[in-house]
């Protein structure tokens, strides 16, 4: 039922953004890949070492930043592909795309993930307090969903992420200043790369592996326009707007067979040598 609500969900964002008007404002998105952290083999988190061993693993994290804002313009959808060399194959925690929330909350973050915000920012992946001092107002990020709904929900492609329009304006998520009310949360901002949107855990079996982000076919993304009090207009961007990073992934430790292997050719070129 959870499934089938979270497509109803999409379903109902992405008609809303495809029968948007067109956008009059020069704004761009820019997706990046980010190396978050490494783990050993049996998932021990070890850092972010440059050198990973063989068959280890390492959590990607996808941070959104936007440009060229109007005035009173929110975030408010993106649908992007992850796209993946094959030396990197993706685990499935709570399916491979994890948002934050969900990430938290199924222990994938656990051991190496911690708070960047002290209290009274809300300690949680999962919600913000959208109202600072004043009683309650604790509120989930990505009301209008955060999930894969790819062909088979769990491909990494057609990655939908979105807001409300009054989540939108609270949060300005992607945005350089952010939130507009409320306390800070903990998804980040351009220090960190951009606003924080989710993650893959990949283990990693080969050299010169890397992670790019591309535009979905089916929407781009889309903002709010005049959006202060939570009621703009939503509007779409094309895929010219849109920027996908690339992350080269760490190198990994050489296996014993490379190594044997080594070992031999320097030993042909001995006998040759002498």
């Amino acid at each position: 039922m959870k499934k089938l609500a979270a497509v109803f969900a999409y379903l109902c964002a992405l008609a809303c953004a495809l029968s948007a008007a067109p956008a009059w404002s020069a704004a761009g998105i820019t997706i990046t890949p980010v190396y978050a952290q490494a783990f050993d083999v049996a998932l021990n988190p070890i850092g972010k070492p440059g050198i990973v061993p063989t068959g280890g693993y390492i959590a990607i994290d996808f941070r959104m930043s936007l440009s060229g804002l109007a005035s009173d313009e929110d975030f408010g959808v993106v649908t992007f592909n992850i796209n993946s060399t094959p030396g990197l194959v993706p685990i499935d925690f709570d399916g491979y795309w994890m948002n934050p929330g969900a990430a938290w909350l199924s222990g994938a973050y656990s051991g190496w993930r911690f708070f960047p915000v002290p209290p009274p920012a809300r300690q949680s992946f999962y919600e913000y307090d959208g109202n600072g001092v004043a009683v309650g107002g604790f509120l989930s990020h990505w009301q209008a969903g955060n999930a894969d709904f790819g062909s088979d929900f769990n491909d990494l492609q057609d990655i939908f992420v979105g807001a409300n329009r009054m989540e939108a304006s609270n949060r300005q998520y992607g945005e350089a200043v952010r939130p507009a009310a409320g306390y800070p949360d903990q998804l980040g901002g351009p220090a960190d790369g951009g606003t924080l949107l989710g993650t893959v855990i990949y283990q990693l079996n080969g050299p010169n592996q890397s992670v790019s982000v591309s535009p979905s076919v089916v929407l781009t993304w889309g903002t709010y326009q005049n959006n202060s009090t939570g009621t703009g207009t939503a509007v779409s961007y094309d895929a010219s707007t849109f920027t996908g990073m690339t992350l080269l992934a760490p190198v990994p430790e050489p296996s014993t067979f490379a190594l044997a292997a080594l070992g031999a050719v320097a030993l042909l070129a001995l006998r040759h040598r002498f």
